[in-house]
C-alpha cells in the first residue's frame, strides 16, 4: 500500500511571531491593571466615563478626517502629475516634430521645382520666412561644393542670414542682418567656415537617410550646442546634391520648456540615454562654459537639486531592478526630496531583509526536499523490483506459459499482480474453449473440401458438354459466313444498279441541260431574226430615200437646163445676175442632195455590216443547235441503254435478295435457338463453377485459420486435461508437441 507524506509548511518570520502571540496564554485577572483603585471617588469615575468616550470619538473623527484628506490630496496630486506629464509629452512631441515636418516640406518643394537650390538669395529669404513662423534655432542647406545658405535665430529673437558662395562671397561665410521683410541690410561679419565638417552635414551624407544628430558644437560658434534634424538631398538620378537641416539650440529648447505652464514647483528636463542633460526648465543651463567652450553636464551633477535627486533615484532603482540590492542614497536634500530619499533607503533595506529571509527559507526547503527525495528513492527501488517481477510474469505469458502466477504484495503492484493472475486464469479457460472449437472447425472444413472437389468434377463434365455445343455453333457460324458472302455479292449487284441509276440520272441531267441550251439558242435565233428584219426595213427606207433624191435631182436638172437656156438668150446684166443667183440656189440644193446621198450610203454600209454579223451569228447558232440536237440524240440512246441495264440488274438483285433472305432467316432462327441454349448452359456452368471455387477457397481458408488457431493455442502451456489431450491426439499431429516460441509472437 502507498503511504502518504505530509508536505512541509513554510512559515515566514511575521507569521511565526503572530503564531507565538496566538499560542501565548491569555492574561489572568491578576495580570490585568485597569488603573482604577477602590479609593477613587464616584464623581471622578462618572466624569471620566463621559470624558474618555468623547475624547476618543473626537480624536478618532479627526484622525479619519486627516487620513481621508491625505488620501484625497495624494490622489489629486497623482492625477495632476499624470495630466501634467501627458501635457508636457504632447507639447514636446509637437515641438520635436517641427524639424522633420519642415524638412519634408522643403524636399517636396524641391521635387515640385518650387525651390531653386542654386539661387541662394531667394532660398535664404524662403528659410527666413519659415523661421518667422516656426520656433526653431537654425534652418540651412549646404551642397557638395561647400556652399552654404542658412538662417540663424539669436537668443534675443533676431534672425541672421549666413551664406557661403564661391561666386558672391569667395568661399567665406558672410553674416547679414535682416529687416522685418527678410531683406539683407548690413554685413555683420566675415569668417572662414566649411559646413561639410559639421555633424549635421557629415552624418546625413554618410548614412544617406534622415536622422537626428548627436548634440554637437558649432564650428563657427563653439559656445553654441545644438541637435540637428538632417535630410540628404538627391536629384531624379539618385545623385547626392547636399543636405538640408534644421537645428534646435539647447538654450532655446530650455527656453521652450520654461514656456510650458506647469506647477510652479515642477521641473522639466530632457536627458539622453548616456545621462547628459539636453535641456531643462528653470534658470540653470544644461552645460557650463569652460575656457569659452560649453561642457555638457551629467544629470546627477546638475546644479538643480531636484534634477540630480531624480537621476540618483532613477539610477538606484535600475540597479535594484538588475539585482544589486546594496544601494543606499546619500540624503542631501530637505523637505520632500529628503523624505523620498529616506523612504527609498528604507525600501532598499526592507528588500535586503526580505531577500535574506527568502534565502533562509529556501535553504530549509532544500533540506526537506533532500530528505523527501531519499525516502522516495527507497520506495522507488522497492516498487521497481515488484514491477520487474510483474514484467517477468508478463513475458512468460507472452511466451505462451499460462501456468505462471504473480506475487501479491500489500503495495499498489500487489493489486496489479492479483488482477494479472485472474486474467491469466481466464485466458487459460478461453484458450481451452478455443482449442475445442478449432478441432471441430477442422473436421467440418475437411468435409466441406471433399464436397467442393465433387462439385468441381461435375462442373468440368458440364463444361465439356458446353464445348460440344460450341463446336456445333462453329458449324452454324460457317454457314452464316457463306450467307454473308452471298449477301456481299448481292450488295455488289446493288452497287452496280446504283451506279447504273447514277449514270441514267447524269444522262437525264445532260439531256435537260441540252434542252435548255436548245431553248437558249432558239431564243437567240429569234432575236437575231428580228434584228435582221429591222435592218431590212431600214434598207427599204434607204431605197425610198434614194428614189426621192433621184426625183429631186431630175427636177433640179430640168430647172438648171431651163436656166441655161434663159442665160443663153438673155443679154440684160441684171437678169443675168438673177439667173446666176438661181443657179447658185440650185447648186446648193444639188450639194445638199449629194451630202444626203453620201450619208445614206455610209448608213447603208453600216447596216450591211450589221446584217452580215447577224447572219454569221445565225449560222453559228444553227450549227450549235445541230450539234446539241446530235448530243441530245446520243444522250437519249445512252439513257435507254442505262435503263435497260438497271432493269436487268434489278431483276437479278431481287432474285438473289429473296434467296439470301430465306437462307439468313433460317440460319438466324437456328443460331438464335442455339445461342439461347448455350447462354443458359454457360450461365449455369459459370455460376456453379464460381460457387464451387468460392466454396473451396472458403474451405481452404477455414482450414488454414483452424490450423493456425490450433497452432496458436498449442503455443500456450495449459493445465493438463485428459479429455482435451485425447481429442488433440486424434485430430492433430501437432497436439503431441509444443510449438517453439516465435520471434514475432506479438503478431500472433
Amino acid at each position: 500500500m502507498a503511504t502518504l507524506q505530509t508536505q512541509p509548511t513554510v512559515v515566514s518570520p511575521l507569521q511565526e511571531t503572530q503564531l507565538n502571540r496566538a499560542s501565548a496564554p491569555p492574561p489572568t485577572p491578576h495580570n490585568r491593571n485597569f488603573g482604577i483603585r477602590r479609593q477613587v471617588s464616584i464623581r471622578v469615575l462618572v466624569v471620566t466615563s463621559f470624558v474618555v468616550p468623547m475624547v476618543t470619538a473626537v480624536g478618532l473623527t479627526g484622525w479619519l478626517s486627516i487620513r481621508h484628506g491625505q488620501q484625497a490630496v495624494n490622489e489629486m496630486a497623482g492625477r495632476l502629475q499624470t495630466e501634467v506629464s501627458e501635457r508636457v509629452s504632447t507639447h514636446l512631441d509637437s515641438y520635436l516634430k517641427i524639424p522633420h515636418q519642415l524638412n519634408q516640406i522643403n524636399l517636396d518643394a524641391l521635387e515640385l521645382e518650387a525651390l531653386d537650390l542654386e539661387n541662394f538669395r531667394r532660398l535664404g529669404k524662403y528659410f527666413w520666412r519659415q523661421m518667422k513662423v516656426f520656433n526653431i534655432g537654425y534652418n540651412n542647406y549646404a551642397n557638395t561644393k561647400g556652399e552654404f545658405i542658412g538662417v540663424e535665430r539669436l537668443d534675443d529673437g533676431n534672425l541672421l542670414i549666413n551664406e557661403v558662395s564661391s561666386s558672391s562671397t569667395g568661399g567665406k561665410l558672410y553674416v547679414y542682418q535682416t529687416d522685418e521683410r527678410g531683406n539683407r541690410t548690413k554685413l555683420k561679419e566675415t569668417k572662414s567656415y566649411d559646413p561639410r565638417t559639421e555633424a549635421w552635414y557629415a552624418e546625413a551624407a554618410r548614412v544617406g537617410h534622415p536622422l537626428w544628430t548627436e548634440v554637437y558644437q558649432w564650428e563657427d560658434k563653439p559656445e553654441v550646442l545644438s541637435i540637428s534634424s538632417s535630410y540628404p538631398v538627391y536629384n531624379s538620378n539618385k545623385t547626392f546634391l547636399g543636405v538640408i537641416g534644421i537645428d534646435l539650440i539647447l538654450s532655446q529648447i530650455s527656453g521652450y520648456l520654461n514656456t510650458l505652464n506647469v506647477s510652479p514647483s515642477a521641473k522639466l528636463f530632457i536627458v539622453e540615454k548616456n545621462g547628459f542633460i539636453v535641456a531643462n526648465s528653470g534658470k540653470s543651463q544644461p552645460y557650463t562654459i569652460i575656457s569659452g567652450k560649453p561642457q555638457r553636464l551629467q544629470a546627477e551633477n546638475s546644479s538643480d537639486e531636484l534634477i540630480s535627486a531624480a537621476i540618483r533615484l532613477s539610477q538606484a532603482s535600475q540597479a535594484i531592478a538588475a539585482g544589486n540590492l546594496n544601494q543606499t542614497l546619500e540624503v542631501k536634500g530637505f523637505g520632500e526630496l529628503g523624505v523620498l530619499e529616506q523612504s527609498f533607503n528604507q525600501m532598499a533595506q526592507q528588500l535586503r531583509e526580505s531577500f535574506a529571509a527568502v534565502e533562509e527559507i529556501r535553504k530549509g526547503l532544500e533540506e526537506r526536499v533532500a530528505e523527501r527525495t531519499a525516502t522516495l528513492n527507497e520506495e522507488s527501488q522497492a516498487l521497481q523490483q515488484e514491477v520487474e517481477h510483474l514484467l517477468d510474469v508478463i513475458s512468460a505469458v507472452e511466451g505462451g506459459d499460462l501456468t505462471v502466477e504473480a506475487k501479491v504484495s500489500p503495495r499498489v503492484t500487489g493489486l496489479v499482480g492479483d488482477t494479472l493472475n485472474r486474467l491469466v486464469e481466464r485466458l487459460g479457460q478461453v484458450m481451452a474453449m478455443v482449442l475445442r472449437a478449432a478441432f471441430r472447425v477442422t473436421q467440418g472444413t475437411e468435409d466441406l473440401e471433399q464436397l467442393a472437389v465433387a462439385v468441381a468434377d461435375s462442373v468440368k463434365e458440364q463444361m465439356q458438354s458446353v464445348a460440344q455445343v460450341q463446336t456445333l455453333m462453329q458449324q452454324v457460324n460457317d454457314q452464316a459466313q457463306d450467307t454473308a458472302l452471298q449477301a456481299v455479292a448481292t450488295d455488289e449487284a446493288v452497287q452496280l444498279t446504283q451506279a447504273a441509276i447514277d449514270r441514267g440520272q447524269q444522262e437525264i441531267m445532260a439531256m435537260s441541260q441540252g434542252i435548255q441550251g436548245l431553248q437558249r439558242e432558239s431564243s437567240n435565233i429569234v432575236q437575231r431574226t428580228e434584228t435582221l428584219t429591222n435592218y431590212v426595213e431600214l434598207a427599204t427606207q434607204f431605197v425610198k430615200d434614194q428614189q426621192r433624191i433621184t426625183a429631186m435631182s431630175q427636177i433640179l436638172a430640168v430647172n438648171a437646163s431651163m436656166l441655161s437656156n434663159r442665160a443663153k438668150v438673155q443679154e440684160d446684166p441684171e437678169q443675168m445676175a438673177v439667173i446666176t443667183r438661181e443657179f447658185e440656189v440650185i447648186s446648193g440644193q444639188v450639194n445638199q442632195l449629194a451630202t444626203q446621198t453620201k450619208q445614206s450610203l455610209i448608213l447603208l454600209q453600216q447596216r450591211t455590216d450589221q446584217i452580215q454579223t447577224v447572219v454569221s451569228g445565225l449560222n453559228s447558232d444553227v450549227q450549235e443547235i445541230s450539234q446539241q440536237v446530235g448530243n441530245f440524240t446520243t444522250g437519249v440512246e445512252q439513257s435507254q441503254q442505262a435503263f435497260n441495264t438497271i432493269l436487268s440488274v434489278s431483276e437479278q438483285v431481287a432474285h438473289m435478295g429473296q434467296q439470301a433472305t430465306q437462307s439468313s432467316q433460317a440460319i438466324a432462327d437456328a443460331a438464335q435457338t442455339t445461342l439461347e441454349l448455350v447462354h443458359y448452359i454457360s450461365d449455369i456452368s459459370t455460376e456453379t463453377f464460381n460457387r464451387a471455387g468460392v466454396t473451396r477457397e472458403q474451405a481452404q481458408h477455414m482450414e488454414h485459420l483452424a490450423r493456425t488457431l490450433l497452432q496458436t493455442v498449442e503455443f500456450f502451456q495449459l493445465h493438463s486435461e485428459p479429455h482435451l489431450v485425447s481429442e488433440v491426439a486424434e485430430l492433430s499431429p501437432l497436439a503431441c508437441t509444443i510449438a517453439p516460441v516465435s520471434e514475432n509472437h506479438s503478431d500472433i
